[in-house]
This record gives structure tokens, sequence and C-alpha cells, in this order.
């Protein structure tokens, strides 16, 4: 974190300690310290509708995969999310990574945790694996959000968490800005890679990231972690965009 990003978040973590305590998301007064959310705001993060895709969890009327996942070619054996993109909920999302409210991704890890995720028991897996920022960004924005909310899902679940070894080797465009499926795709060959004497050989790894649009960046993080002998692929987010 450079050095003016750091006495920010110093003097934030001072204030929370002097001033009364307010929702991130909001701004309004809470109760106590031990809170980050307002109730008001965690009433407006909404859940996955079922059900869903057996693979992608994308809400899907139909039996068997969605239509998406029948096209797509990626080895990422599933994922789950815990809410539906959108409301308050993006807007905590957008606070944590753009405002810098880091407090918002303990919240984000504790929701993981409590939740019952359809045919995935995160304490099967050997290893949780943020998906990474790469080094500029990261460096821009002073945290990986993902990294903190795999960092607090560790502690919670006693799951070791291996930060370090997957890497974002190239810098790419945001994927908010490509429409198609396929540019997305294309955008991110090449772009992760694994380091190391084997990390990840015949471990069963959990993927963990913020949100989930089209499985393209969680897919390509798959494909180098068996590339490099990982024994299988599952992720979890908080949230995904629902394509209705």
């Amino acid at each position: 974190m450079n050095p003016l990003r750091r006495l920010i978040h110093g003097l934030a973590s001072l204030g929370d300690l002097l001033l009364p305590p307010t929702c991130a998301v909001c701004g309004a007064l809470l109760d106590h310290h031990a809170a980050a959310v307002c109730t008001g705001c965690l009433g407006g993060f909404e859940s996955l509708p079922a059900p869903g895709c057996p693979r992608c969890g994308q809400p899907y009327p139909g039996s068997g995969l969605c239509l998406d996942c029948r096209e797509n070619q990626d080895r990422l054996e599933k994922v789950r999310s815990i809410y539906a993109f959108g409301g308050t909920l993006q807007e905590a999302v957008l606070r944590l990574k753009v405002s810098g409210q880091t407090r918002l991704a303990a919240v984000f890890a504790d929701r993981i945790a409590a939740a019952q995720l359809p045919d995935l028991n995160l304490r099967d897996q050997d290893l949780l694996v943020p998906v990474p920022l790469h080094k500029s960004r990261q460096a821009h924005r002073g945290f990986n959000q993902s990294q903190l909310i795999a960092r607090r899902l560790s502690r919670l679940l006693n799951i070791p968490m291996a930060p370090y070894h997957l890497k974002r080797v190239r810098p790419t465009p945001s994927q908010f800005q490509m429409k198609s499926k396929q540019e997305r795709r294309e955008n991110l060959k090449g772009a992760f890679s694994v380091t190391g004497r084997n990390p990840f050989g015949g471990k069963q790894i959990c993927l963990v990231d913020d949100v989930v649009t089209t499985g393209s960046t969680l897919g390509a993080c798959a494909d180098a972690l068996l590339e490099s002998g990982a024994r299988r692929v599952v992720a979890v987010t908080v949230a995904r965009t629902v394509h209705w």
C-alpha cells in the first residue's frame, strides 16, 4: 500500500474509534461499533433466486446446465454465490473497492461462511485462493478486495489461504467494458500463471472473488490452477450478475 493510502486508512481507523460508528454503505449511525452495515442496507442484499444452474449458479428454470455452461469450455467445476448483484449489495461492493471501506470484506466473508451453498461444502476444500489483481492495479487501489474476503473466510472456516502463487501476469482492460463472452475470454488469455514449486499439486481449490459476471475470470484462473496440477477447482463469490 502506498504511503498516502496507508495514512488515509490509518486516519479512517482512528476515526472509527473516536466518532460514532456509521454504516459503511449509507453512512447512517449505527448502534454499536461491532456492526459495519445497518439493518436497512442488509435488508437490501437480495438472495439469488432458485433454482439455479448446477454449474454456475445462475438462476435458471430449466433442467440441467444453463445455455452459457453448455457452450463454456473452461474447466471450472462450479460457482456458488450468495447474492444477486444490484441494489445496496452493489453499492456495498463499490464502497469496498472504490471508497476503501475494507471493513465490508469481513461482512461479506461472514455471510459466505454462514450460507448453505447448494452442493458445495467449503470445509471440504484444501485451499482458498483469492482471484489476484495485477500488481499495478493493486498498487493503485492499495489492497485486493478478494484477498481481504478470503483471509477472513480462511480464519472462520480454518482453511489455509494461498494468496501469492496465482498471479495476474499482465494487465487487462476491465471486463465490464466488454459485452460478449468471446471478448472476455480473449481478453484473459495468458493473463494468469502459477509460480512456485507445485504449490497446488493434487489440491482441491476454492477460488474467492467479490462478483462473478460471465465467469470468464474465474474460468481463466481455474485453467491456470489445473494446468499447474490442482485436482479440482470450484469458486465462491459474494454476488453474481443475474442474466434474465
